[in-house]
């Protein structure tokens, strides 16, 4: 029987010391109704959904000169906090909010028409009001927004945007 001395880590020159992922403490977790500042987003609240669909962060922002506040959602991937792509996301669809609220008139006058509503609306009778951002923000194309009309308190409309462009309007009469 031959007698090897066994290796150390100091012995061996080709042994790095390393960390296991496994046992390293993980990053804290956050609970439903957790709260998370964000300067861009707001103030966020958290929620978690059971069953493996996606959690969320929310928060509410009065917007000025309206009866309306804005409700931000951000969906993330498991219970991540929101990231710097749903704050580049926002501040990409602000900057462009203008332009494209003029092609969703467009989309939302024509579902008005096929169900015969007496109503038509400008740009600026549209307030957004929701903006719901998926999970990943930067690679997903598609987010989803509700708009509220001045002229029409009654109404919203909720759509369905990819790459900016509206795909998809649904009226709400409630």
């Amino acid at each position: 029987m031959l007698d090897h001395p066994r290796a150390t880590p100091a012995s061996d020159s080709l042994s790095l010391p390393c960390k296991l992922a496994g046992l390293e403490p993980g990053a804290a977790r956050p609970r439903n109704g957790v709260v998370y500042d964000s300067p861009v987003l707001g103030r966020m609240q958290f929620f978690e959904l059971p069953g493996g669909v996606a959690s969320f962060w929310c928060a509410t922002q009065p917007i000025a000169g309206t009866p309306f506040a804005l409700q931000i959602t951000c969906q993330v991937e498991g219970q991540q906090f929101p990231g710097a792509g749903h704050e580049a996301r926002l501040v990409a669809l602000r900057r462009s909010q203008a332009q494209e609220t003029a092609a969703a008139r467009t989309l939302i006058n024509a579902g008005l028409r096929d169900l015969r509503l007496p109503y038509v609306v400008s740009a600026a009778d549209l307030v957004l009001t929701s903006i719901h951002l998926p999970p990943r923000p930067l690679f997903d194309a598609r987010d989803e927004r509700i708009y509220r009309c001045t002229s029409a308190p009654v109404l919203s409309f909720a759509l369905t945007f990819v790459l900016g462009t509206p795909i998809s309007a649904y009226i709400d009469r409630g």
